[in-house]
Protein backbone atom coordinates (compact mmCIF):
# COMPACT_ATOMS: atom_id res chain seq x y z
CA UNK A 1 0.00 0.00 0.00
CA UNK A 2 1.56 3.66 -0.85
CA UNK A 3 1.53 5.76 1.65
CA UNK A 4 4.08 8.51 1.37
CA UNK A 5 3.32 11.51 1.18
CA UNK A 6 6.50 13.14 -0.66
CA UNK A 7 7.33 16.79 -0.39
CA UNK A 8 9.76 17.47 -3.34
CA UNK A 9 12.79 20.02 -3.48
CA UNK A 10 16.29 20.84 -2.73
CA UNK A 11 15.37 23.34 0.34
CA UNK A 12 17.94 25.02 0.87
CA UNK A 13 18.03 27.37 4.14
CA UNK A 14 14.16 25.68 4.49
CA UNK A 15 12.42 29.35 3.64
CA UNK A 16 9.28 30.55 4.37
CA UNK A 17 7.90 28.69 0.93
CA UNK A 18 9.47 26.49 1.58
CA UNK A 19 7.93 25.88 4.83
CA UNK A 20 4.78 26.33 3.50
CA UNK A 21 5.02 23.09 1.28
CA UNK A 22 6.31 21.02 3.89
CA UNK A 23 3.65 21.76 5.78
CA UNK A 24 1.12 21.32 3.35
CA UNK A 25 2.44 17.58 3.14
CA UNK A 26 2.54 17.29 6.81
CA UNK A 27 -1.16 18.22 6.99
CA UNK A 28 -2.60 16.32 4.06
CA UNK A 29 -0.65 13.31 5.11
CA UNK A 30 -2.44 13.66 8.62
CA UNK A 31 -5.61 14.03 7.08
CA UNK A 32 -5.38 10.60 5.08
CA UNK A 33 -2.96 8.92 7.37
CA UNK A 34 -0.32 8.87 5.19
CA UNK A 35 3.12 9.33 6.43
CA UNK A 36 4.56 12.87 5.72
CA UNK A 37 8.51 12.39 3.72
CA UNK A 38 10.68 14.85 1.94
CA UNK A 39 12.42 14.00 -0.97
CA UNK A 40 16.02 16.04 -1.72
CA UNK A 41 19.56 16.59 -2.42
CA UNK A 42 22.90 15.44 -0.35
CA UNK A 43 24.09 18.58 -3.45
CA UNK A 44 22.96 21.15 -4.83
CA UNK A 45 22.08 20.42 -8.39
CA UNK A 46 23.22 23.90 -9.82
CA UNK A 47 26.53 23.38 -8.64
CA UNK A 48 26.88 20.12 -9.72
CA UNK A 49 25.82 20.55 -13.18
CA UNK A 50 27.58 24.08 -13.29
CA UNK A 51 30.90 22.18 -12.14
CA UNK A 52 30.45 25.29 -9.33
CA UNK A 53 31.51 24.74 -5.19
CA UNK A 54 28.76 24.96 -3.49
CA UNK A 55 27.06 27.98 -1.19
CA UNK A 56 24.54 26.04 1.11
CA UNK A 57 22.67 28.54 3.11
CA UNK A 58 22.73 26.11 6.07
CA UNK A 59 24.17 22.59 6.11
CA UNK A 60 22.54 19.57 5.17
CA UNK A 61 21.97 18.43 9.12
CA UNK A 62 20.44 21.72 9.49
CA UNK A 63 18.52 21.80 6.70
CA UNK A 64 17.32 18.21 7.95
CA UNK A 65 16.40 19.39 11.34
CA UNK A 66 14.35 22.47 9.87
CA UNK A 67 12.49 20.12 7.49
CA UNK A 68 11.43 17.64 10.44
CA UNK A 69 10.53 20.57 12.76
CA UNK A 70 7.83 21.44 9.70
CA UNK A 71 5.96 17.97 10.63
CA UNK A 72 7.76 16.03 8.36
CA UNK A 73 8.52 12.37 9.59
CA UNK A 74 11.08 10.92 7.42
CA UNK A 75 13.70 12.84 4.80
CA UNK A 76 15.30 11.11 2.06
CA UNK A 77 18.83 12.65 0.75
CA UNK A 78 19.97 11.18 -2.04
CA UNK A 79 23.06 12.08 -4.12
CA UNK A 80 22.56 14.17 -7.38
CA UNK A 81 25.12 12.77 -9.65
CA UNK A 82 25.51 12.01 -13.49
CA UNK A 83 22.96 8.61 -13.43
CA UNK A 84 20.36 11.45 -11.48
CA UNK A 85 21.11 14.64 -13.84
CA UNK A 86 20.28 12.52 -17.16
CA UNK A 87 16.93 10.18 -15.56
CA UNK A 88 14.51 11.12 -17.54
CA UNK A 89 11.91 12.81 -15.77
CA UNK A 90 8.89 9.25 -16.31
CA UNK A 91 11.78 7.24 -15.12
CA UNK A 92 12.28 9.54 -12.00
CA UNK A 93 8.63 9.54 -11.13
CA UNK A 94 8.25 5.65 -12.03
CA UNK A 95 11.11 4.16 -10.36
CA UNK A 96 11.77 6.59 -7.77
CA UNK A 97 8.96 8.14 -6.69
CA UNK A 98 6.79 5.35 -6.78
CA UNK A 99 9.10 2.62 -7.39
CA UNK A 100 11.43 3.35 -4.35
CA UNK A 101 9.30 5.58 -2.54
CA UNK A 102 5.49 4.46 -2.62
CA UNK A 103 4.13 8.33 -2.84
CA UNK A 104 0.34 8.76 -2.58
CA UNK A 105 0.72 12.15 -3.12
CA UNK A 106 3.30 14.88 -3.73
CA UNK A 107 3.98 18.40 -2.73
CA UNK A 108 5.70 21.04 -4.64
CA UNK A 109 6.35 24.83 -5.70
CA UNK A 110 5.40 25.78 -9.05
CA UNK A 111 8.97 26.47 -10.06
CA UNK A 112 9.86 22.68 -9.19
CA UNK A 113 11.87 20.73 -12.37
CA UNK A 114 13.71 17.50 -12.17
CA UNK A 115 14.86 15.37 -14.58
CA UNK A 116 17.61 15.43 -17.30
CA UNK A 117 17.41 19.21 -18.68
CA UNK A 118 14.74 20.23 -16.07
CA UNK A 119 12.12 18.71 -18.47
CA UNK A 120 10.05 17.57 -15.52
CA UNK A 121 7.22 19.59 -13.56
CA UNK A 122 4.58 19.88 -11.62
CA UNK A 123 2.65 19.83 -14.68
CA UNK A 124 4.17 16.43 -15.30
CA UNK A 125 4.21 15.10 -12.06
CA UNK A 126 -0.29 15.78 -12.19
CA UNK A 127 -0.39 14.13 -15.59
CA UNK A 128 2.08 11.52 -15.00
CA UNK A 129 0.22 10.93 -11.20
CA UNK A 130 -3.20 10.32 -12.85
CA UNK A 131 -2.08 7.56 -14.50
CA UNK A 132 -0.11 6.08 -12.12
CA UNK A 133 -2.17 6.66 -9.21
CA UNK A 134 -0.95 9.59 -6.89
CA UNK A 135 -2.06 12.83 -6.13
CA UNK A 136 -0.34 16.37 -6.99
CA UNK A 137 -0.21 19.53 -5.25
CA UNK A 138 1.47 22.47 -7.06
CA UNK A 139 1.71 25.61 -4.19
CA UNK A 140 2.25 28.92 -5.41
CA UNK A 141 5.10 30.92 -4.81
CA UNK A 142 5.01 33.00 -1.57
CA UNK A 143 5.46 36.77 -2.29
CA UNK A 144 7.45 39.37 -0.45
CA UNK A 145 8.12 42.67 -1.33
CA UNK A 146 8.54 43.11 -4.79
CA UNK A 147 9.86 39.58 -5.45
CA UNK A 148 9.05 36.38 -4.08
CA UNK A 149 10.51 34.04 -1.47
CA UNK A 150 13.43 32.02 -2.80
CA UNK A 151 16.57 30.53 -2.13
CA UNK A 152 18.29 32.50 -4.64
CA UNK A 153 16.96 35.84 -3.19
CA UNK A 154 17.96 34.59 0.37
CA UNK A 155 21.27 33.86 -0.68
CA UNK A 156 21.71 37.64 -2.86
CA UNK A 157 20.68 39.36 0.27
CA UNK A 158 23.28 37.98 2.43
CA UNK A 159 25.76 38.44 -0.10
CA UNK A 160 24.81 42.04 0.57
CA UNK A 161 25.06 42.19 4.03
CA UNK A 162 21.16 42.23 4.17
CA UNK A 163 20.76 39.78 7.26
CA UNK A 164 17.23 41.16 8.44
CA UNK A 165 15.92 41.29 5.28
CA UNK A 166 17.00 37.51 4.37
CA UNK A 167 16.05 36.45 8.20
CA UNK A 168 12.59 37.61 7.25
CA UNK A 169 12.25 35.36 3.58
CA UNK A 170 13.83 32.84 6.02
CA UNK A 171 11.12 33.15 9.07
CA UNK A 172 14.01 32.51 11.69
CA UNK A 173 17.56 34.49 12.15
CA UNK A 174 20.38 33.62 9.77
CA UNK A 175 22.90 31.55 11.70
CA UNK A 176 25.93 30.46 11.23
CA UNK A 177 27.46 27.45 13.48
CA UNK A 178 30.47 25.86 14.05
CA UNK A 179 33.11 24.32 16.46
CA UNK A 180 35.37 26.90 18.35
CA UNK A 181 38.97 26.54 17.40
CA UNK A 182 41.88 28.01 18.79
CA UNK A 183 43.25 30.90 16.60
CA UNK A 184 46.48 33.22 16.38
CA UNK A 185 45.15 34.72 19.67
CA UNK A 186 45.50 38.40 18.13
CA UNK A 187 42.37 39.56 19.82
CA UNK A 188 43.53 38.48 23.64
CA UNK A 189 46.48 40.35 23.03
CA UNK A 190 44.48 43.12 22.43
CA UNK A 191 42.07 43.10 25.30
CA UNK A 192 39.40 41.86 23.13
CA UNK A 193 39.16 38.20 23.23
CA UNK A 194 37.33 36.44 20.08
CA UNK A 195 36.89 32.95 19.57
CA UNK A 196 37.20 31.58 15.76
CA UNK A 197 34.54 29.45 14.03
CA UNK A 198 35.34 26.84 12.08
CA UNK A 199 32.45 27.06 9.45
CA UNK A 200 31.78 24.11 7.10
CA UNK A 201 33.03 24.85 3.25
CA UNK A 202 30.09 23.96 1.27
CA UNK A 203 28.46 26.95 2.87
CA UNK A 204 27.69 30.45 1.74
CA UNK A 205 29.79 33.03 3.03
CA UNK A 206 28.13 36.46 3.87
CA UNK A 207 29.44 39.58 3.25
CA UNK A 208 32.61 40.30 5.12
CA UNK A 209 32.35 42.89 7.83
CA UNK A 210 31.10 43.10 11.27
CA UNK A 211 27.65 42.05 12.80
CA UNK A 212 25.52 42.40 15.57
CA UNK A 213 24.74 38.75 16.57
CA UNK A 214 23.83 36.63 19.56
CA UNK A 215 24.62 33.20 20.99
CA UNK A 216 23.96 30.88 23.29
CA UNK A 217 26.26 29.59 26.11
CA UNK A 218 24.94 26.88 29.06
CA UNK A 219 21.03 27.57 28.22
CA UNK A 220 21.93 31.51 28.49
CA UNK A 221 21.98 34.39 25.59
CA UNK A 222 24.59 36.91 24.40
CA UNK A 223 25.26 39.22 22.14
CA UNK A 224 28.16 38.89 20.28
CA UNK A 225 30.28 41.31 18.02
CA UNK A 226 31.21 39.16 14.85
CA UNK A 227 33.64 39.96 12.64
CA UNK A 228 33.36 37.47 8.66
CA UNK A 229 36.34 38.41 6.85
CA UNK A 230 40.15 38.54 6.11
CA UNK A 231 41.56 40.84 8.91
CA UNK A 232 43.52 43.26 6.37
CA UNK A 233 45.19 44.96 9.26
CA UNK A 234 47.39 41.70 10.32
CA UNK A 235 47.36 40.58 6.28
CA UNK A 236 45.53 37.62 6.32
CA UNK A 237 44.12 35.60 3.26
CA UNK A 238 41.79 33.15 4.60
CA UNK A 239 38.31 34.02 5.56
CA UNK A 240 37.67 33.57 8.89
CA UNK A 241 34.81 34.30 11.46
CA UNK A 242 35.84 35.31 15.24
CA UNK A 243 32.72 35.87 17.36
CA UNK A 244 33.90 38.27 20.39
CA UNK A 245 30.78 37.13 22.98
CA UNK A 246 30.16 40.28 25.10
CA UNK A 247 30.19 39.72 29.30
CA UNK A 248 30.99 36.04 28.71
CA UNK A 249 33.67 34.65 31.24
CA UNK A 250 35.01 31.22 30.66
CA UNK A 251 36.55 28.47 28.13
CA UNK A 252 34.52 28.23 24.52
CA UNK A 253 36.85 26.06 22.72
CA UNK A 254 35.11 22.86 21.65
CA UNK A 255 32.22 23.98 21.88
CA UNK A 256 29.79 24.30 18.70
CA UNK A 257 28.21 27.83 18.77
CA UNK A 258 24.85 28.95 16.49
CA UNK A 259 25.42 32.84 16.28
CA UNK A 260 22.58 34.31 14.67
CA UNK A 261 23.20 37.33 12.87
CA UNK A 262 21.07 40.42 13.90
CA UNK A 263 22.50 43.15 11.44
CA UNK A 264 25.32 44.69 9.77
CA UNK A 265 27.38 47.11 11.10
CA UNK A 266 30.11 48.47 9.19
CA UNK A 267 32.22 46.70 6.32
CA UNK A 268 35.91 45.43 6.91
CA UNK A 269 38.51 47.41 6.55
CA UNK A 270 42.20 47.45 7.48
CA UNK A 271 43.33 50.01 10.40
CA UNK A 272 47.02 51.80 10.77
CA UNK A 273 47.33 49.96 13.77
CA UNK A 274 46.31 47.08 16.45
CA UNK A 275 45.38 49.85 18.93
CA UNK A 276 43.18 51.93 16.07
CA UNK A 277 40.97 48.45 15.36
CA UNK A 278 40.56 47.70 19.40
CA UNK A 279 39.31 51.16 19.36
CA UNK A 280 36.94 50.37 16.50
CA UNK A 281 36.18 47.27 18.30
CA UNK A 282 35.32 48.88 21.30
CA UNK A 283 32.85 51.45 19.50
CA UNK A 284 31.42 48.32 17.55
CA UNK A 285 30.55 47.21 20.87
CA UNK A 286 29.12 50.23 22.19
CA UNK A 287 26.76 50.11 18.86
CA UNK A 288 26.11 46.83 19.55
CA UNK A 289 24.72 47.55 23.04
CA UNK A 290 22.80 50.34 21.69
CA UNK A 291 20.86 47.87 19.31
CA UNK A 292 20.11 45.58 21.02
CA UNK A 293 18.19 48.05 24.07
Amino acid sequence: MRNAVMALGFFDGVHRGHQSILRGAAEYAAQKGFTPCALTFLNQPRAFLKSLPQELIISKENRQAHIKACGIENVYMIPFDEATAHMAPEDFVKDILVGRYGCAAVFCGENFTFGAMGRGNGELLKSLGGRLGFETVVCPLLPDGDGTVSSSRVRRLLTEGRVEDASRLLGYDYYIEGEVVHGRGVGTEMGVPTCNLELGRDLLTPKNGVYAAKTEVDGREYLCALNIGRRPTFDLSEVVAECNVLDFRGDLYGKNLKVRLLGYIRPEKAFSSPEELKNQIERDIVRIKEMAI
